[in-house]
């Protein structure tokens, strides 16, 4: 004959099961949290709109744009996370013989940054309780040869690698 959950069956069982679910989750939480920052980029646009193709090579960690002319303006965004460690500093370097690179900081960006930030080399470094960044870029080439971006972040984070880099090659015609 089937077994039929009383009322009073049903409440325990509901009350095991949440009393097990609560145990489960509180017990994944730590006491302090570590994660290694990010680096991402968004699409790469021309002043024309158009979406320029870019590609990831996991054999030389590298991503490759594909080729703009000297004198097209390009614009991106850059995302610097840190998660639930704080932002210290982020940097995008370029050969400025090839490239006119303008970050378009926001009035809320520069208020963030500390006095150790130098903003005509874009390197940000921040003040206490940041935890992302995103920084709108464009840039012109100004002369034909292939060149790199590269961005890097810093972060507070202890016992995981505190640092991330990304390179994006540009292939100048």
């Amino acid at each position: 004959m089937p077994h039929i959950f009383s009322i009073y069956d049903m409440k325990r069982f509901g009350l095991i099961a949440v009393s097990l679910c609560t145990l489960l989750l509180t017990s994944c939480l730590e006491t302090s949290e570590n994660y290694t920052p990010s680096v991402s980029v968004s699409y790469f646009v021309s002043s024309e709109g158009d979406t320029l193709a870019w590609h990831y090579y996991a054999n030389d960690d590298y991503y490759y744009l594909d080729s703009v002319s000297v004198g097209d303006t390009v614009f991106f965004s850059v995302g610097f996370m840190s998660y639930a460690n704080m932002l210290v500093s982020c940097d995008i370097s370029w050969d400025s013989t090839i490239l006119d690179l303008r970050p378009m900081l926001a009035a809320d960006f520069i208020k963030a940054l500390s006095s150790q930030s130098d903003t005509t080399v874009c390197h940000y470094a921040f003040k206490e309780g940041y935890n992302g960044a995103y920084v709108p870029v464009r840039f012109v080439p100004i002369r034909s040869r292939d060149t790199r971006l590269t961005f890097s972040v810093t972060s507070d984070a202890e016992q995981v690698s505190n640092t991330d880099k990304m390179s994006v090659w540009v292939y100048v015609r």
